[in-house]
């Protein structure tokens, strides 16, 4: 496991992370064009709508690997979008039987909006709980999430809050895997 020292940006405060355990994602490239298809899959011909994405996968002493995109039943506009706490009930045991955990939840955002949380969003999708991840994508992601450090915001829960990750972070923590590619 990484011991680098980590510190998130949060406003104007830093909050220094040096013992936290930040894990390494892995994300095979397959799964980064899934998730791509999946928040657009929101969208209709006429109208663009903000789309949801849960990653999957399992967690290893290397570290978290991302094993599949899934994009959950959810109510979605141009500008927010909602997922029922039945249907994420309905996903956690379906997890459970697969031996698969939730890592993350991706979520676009129209074009020209921030790739930050807004006060709402952490209510609409699945609830954080410590050591969960979170992704926004700039544009509805219609340009993609690569690179990750261009393309969208990264966040980690942590005591109670959402921290957003550096570039640096970003770089050192989530490792896409070429598609086809082994570590």
């Amino acid at each position: 496991m990484n011991k680098a020292k980590v510190s998130f940006t949060l406003g104007k405060r830093i909050a220094s992370l040096s013992d936290l355990k930040l894990p390494v994602v892995y994300v095979p490239q397959e799964v980064i064009e899934e998730t791509q298809k999946l928040l657009l899959s929101f969208s209709g011909q006429k109208q663009m709508r903000k789309g949801i994405v849960y990653w999957v996968g399992t967690e290893t002493e290397q570290g978290l690997f991302v094993t599949q995109a899934i994009a959950p039943r959810a109510a979605a506009t141009p500008i927010s979008f909602r997922v029922e706490a039945v249907e994420n009930a309905r996903i956690v045991a379906e997890l459970q039987k697969q031996g698969l955990q939730l890592i993350a939840q991706v979520h676009s955002h129209p074009n020209g909006v921030e790739v930050d949380h807004l006060i709402t969003e952490p209510e609409m999708g699945f609830l954080p709980f410590e050591g969960f991840f979170s992704l926004v994508v700039r544009d509805y992601a219609t340009n993609g999430l690569l690179p990750l450090t261009e393309k969208t915001g990264i966040f980690y829960y942590w005591k109670g809050r959402f921290l957003r990750l550096t570039d640096q972070q970003i770089e050192a923590y989530l490792q896409v895997i070429p598609a086809g590619g082994i570590l």
